[in-house]
């Protein structure tokens, strides 16, 4: 289902190039998804995306 958000995302921003989407609450939650997914510790999360601030995921 992220594939499908995320393809659809990515397509709106193609067709409505004068129309700026922000996606970064989006994008957010399913890297918390993901680190979810494969049981990452906060230390992992650092390594994979240092910028990323590490919250409850």
């Amino acid at each position: 289902m992220s594939y499908l958000i995320v393809k659809a995302t990515s397509e709106r921003k193609i067709l409505n190039r004068s129309f700026t989407i922000d996606t970064s609450k989006l994008e957010s939650e399913i890297d918390s998804l993901v680190y979810r997914l494969y049981n990452l510790t906060d230390n992992e999360i650092r390594i994979i995306n240092p910028k990323n601030e590490v919250s409850n995921v």
